[in-house]
């Protein structure tokens, strides 16, 4: 079917793509290296519709809550006020425990080394390349046990022709270990079918993903290889990815958001994550510094191309497999988001990536139970739909509560949620600046208080998600970026 069109079951039409000159090695059908997973795993995609039974169950439980809410039966408050909790025993256990990345302490030699796949998959990201590509050459690894895979989209030509320049510089220095991929255009135009093209064309053992935004640790590969190396050696052989904290490179006078979203990342990458791997908890991974198998991201079919957080997605598939998550300590650095709009497309993406991964999740949960067990399942719903559901769950709150205030009596009989949630609440803003105190970040101690903000907003970008995941599911809404250092000065 060369030069020509093939079609999918779905009845999506994709252009056919090259040979790839290590097919035999790539183990994946020339027609759908895109769409492997939503051909041969369905019931694990998003691309499938929900299946008529889980439609009916979840709009009858809607019908039930919504009815409860009327008659004023408390039962939806009782689970209300334990979905705002939730978090409670593992922040409490992780603050006790002292719970953080360890530090690789022995590296593998250069000879012993693994060959290393780079995927930095780019899309109207003309203004980073000369930052990415920077990054990319201070990775201190062999040059000939790595590859760099520059991943555009057909479309995108001014991002294309800005790496022909920047690589074309590089060939002319000595560089020959990085090309550019151009993903033929097709449907959904995504990044985990970017990744997915750039899957069949890898040659390393390992692999990791990078954003436009990223600069990586110069020893982040040296460690993750020496820990998957390590993990080997104890007859770990089911550690199948390693997770990079992702960090946030502020420069002077930053905005609210930016400083949110440096907060943000801190709290999830140096407390919550180290605390899901260390009650062995499925980890949803973070979007970028996923350090894979290659053999098993080949078995589980790549990423999702219809899921919007293919991050999180692939995390959960993984477990399903039997694979564990760790993590390791060299960081990513990014720029934040600066701008208001910005800021609310990208978490609508990612609660909506949340939605996608939940409804997959909810098509098979008793074979996923026996997989990571009840624990790890109950703590894998609570991390996601907690995600979720918690900026309508704030605001439904306020809304109870301030209906209720006039009502004296009606106001006591809410005391103890009131109490539980305010407690709760209190050690939420403790995780914060216990996170902050740790890493030395006494900065971020006012930015604290500017949760409230975030959560009512988030009540907004909830609505916003479910908004979308109904009528445009796969619409990837763009983030703009900019080069650390030229942000405000």
């Amino acid at each position: 079917m060369a030069g020509g069109q093939y079609k999918l079951q779905d009845g999506v039409h994709e252009p056919s793509v090259p040979a790839l000159n290590r097919l035999k090695e790539t183990n994946i059908d020339i027609r759908d290296v895109t769409h492997a997973l939503a051909r041969y795993a369905p019931e694990d995609s998003f691309h499938q519709p929900m299946p008529p039974r889980l439609a009916v169950a979840i709009t009858l439980i809607i019908s039930l809550v919504i009815g409860a809410i009327i008659n004023g039966n408390s039962l939806p408050l009782i689970l209300l006020t334990l979905m705002l909790t939730s978090y409670f025993p593992l922040y409490v256990m992780a603050i006790l425990l002292d719970v953080r990345t360890p530090l690789t302490l022995e590296f593998l030699a250069d000879t012993q080394l693994p060959r290393y796949t780079v995927i930095l998959p780019l899309y109207k990201e003309a203004n980073m390349v000369g930052q990415i590509t920077y990054a990319m050459r201070q990775i201190n690894y062999p040059s000939k046990k790595i590859e760099f895979f520059y991943v555009v989209e057909e479309s995108d030509l001014q991002t294309y022709k800005a790496l022909r320049k920047a690589l074309s510089e590089a060939f002319a220095e000595g560089i020959v270990n990085e090309k550019i991929l151009v993903v033929p255009d097709g449907t959904p135009r995504t990044k985990p079918r970017a990744c997915n093209y750039a899957l069949a064309h890898a040659s390393g053992d390992l692999l990791v993903i990078y954003d436009a935004e990223d600069i990586p640790h110069r020893d982040q590969l040296r460690t993750a290889a020496s820990e998957f190396a390590r993990h080997e050696n104890i007859n770990d052989k089911k550690l199948a990815c390693l997770q990079a904290p992702l960090d946030i490179k502020l420069e002077k006078k930053e905005g609210f958001w930016a400083r949110q979203m440096t907060l943000d990342y801190l709290h999830l990458f140096r407390f919550i994550l180290p605390a899901l791997v260390r009650f062995k908890i499925p980890l949803p991974l973070g979007g970028s510094s996923n350090h894979f198998k290659v053999n098993v991201l080949r078995e589980i079919y790549g990423w999702d191309s219809w899921n919007v957080t293919e991050d999180a997605d692939i995390g959960i598939r993984m477990a399903f497999r039997g694979y564990t998550t760790a993590m390791i300590a060299p960081p990513t650095i990014e720029s934040p988001t600066r701008d208001f709009w910005d800021f609310v497309k990208q978490r609508t993406r990612w609660q909506k990536g949340h939605f996608q991964t939940l409804l997959v999740l909810l098509r098979k949960p008793l074979k996923l139970i026996k997989k990571v067990g009840v624990l790890g399942y109950m703590g894998l719903h609570l991390v996601i739909l907690t995600r979720c559901l918690y900026g309508l769950g704030v605001w439904v709150f306020i809304v109870v509560c301030l209906y209720s205030i006039p009502d004296i009596q009606s106001f006591a009989d809410y005391q103890w949620q009131l109490f539980v949630i305010l407690i709760n609440w209190a050690m939420i803003f403790y995780s914060y600046f216990f996170v902050c105190h740790r890493a030395k970040r006494s900065d971020l101690f006012k930015d604290i208080f500017g949760l409230f903000v975030i959560w009512l907003l988030a009540g907004f970008i909830t609505c916003r998600a479910i908004a979308q995941l109904f009528w445009s599911p796969f619409t990837w809404e763009k983030t703009n970026h900019t080069p650390i250092g030229s942000g405000m000065d």
